[in-house]
């Protein structure tokens, strides 16, 4: 049981931390890229 436990707390870390790396890649290209409110490819 406890290894079950301890496999899954590893897997939501890991998701946690890859979503939180996606969440700081798109500020740092919002901060980046304000005067492009609109898209350039359609």
């Amino acid at each position: 049981m406890p290894l079950a436990v301890s496999n899954l707390s590893l897997r939501f870390m890991a998701a946690l931390s890859s979503i939180l790396v996606v969440h700081l890649l798109n500020l740092r290209d919002l901060g980046a890229e304000t005067t492009d409110l609109f898209p350039k490819h359609f």
